[in-house]
């Protein structure tokens, strides 16, 4: 049963569907994908909540340990 419902699912949820194509941006000879974006964001959002965290009293690193 929860098979058919994922099936059913799959077939409606599409790039097409949305008008948004999996590159964000094509230069010609390089192509920027939408999950690479998700990657960057990510890493810098974590290096960010790092950084924060070492701000706080008593962090168990220093921060040139952590860069």
């Amino acid at each position: 049963m929860s098979f058919e419902i994922i099936s059913t699912a799959a077939g409606f949820i599409q790039f097409t569907d949305l008008g948004v194509g999996p590159v964000a941006l094509d230069l010609g000879f390089f192509q920027i994908r939408w999950y690479s974006l998700g990657y960057l964001v990510g890493i810098l959002l974590g290096y960010w909540m790092l950084l924060k965290l070492l701000a706080r009293p008593g962090a168990p690193m220093s921060r040139e340990q952590a860069d």
